[in-house]
């Protein structure tokens, strides 16, 4: 119920943004793994409205040797999650 809530509220989002000539609405990300079902939930919502997704960027350039640690560290994310 709450997921046609979302949708419904979307929605008119969209209507009142296109009546005032706005032609682009942003859903967000879009998740290109295949194991998390509410990411995966959230693809299907964002599909079920018929638009075109747009790739911007799909990497991210580590620097310096924070960036660096901090990208090892969330690259290590999933393992250590699936230990505790």
């Amino acid at each position: 119920m709450l997921g046609r809530a979302n949708r419904c509220l979307h929605w008119r989002d969209m209507c009142k943004l296109r009546d005032a000539s706005v032609a682009v609405y942003e859903l967000g990300g879009w998740y290109s793994g295949h194991n998390d079902r509410e990411k995966l939930q959230m693809n299907a919502l964002k599909d079920g409205f018929d638009g075109t997704p747009v790739v911007e960027f799909d990497w991210v350039a580590s620097i310096t040797l924070i960036d660096k640690l901090l990208a090892w560290l969330e690259w290590l994310h999933p393992w250590i999650e699936g230990v505790s």
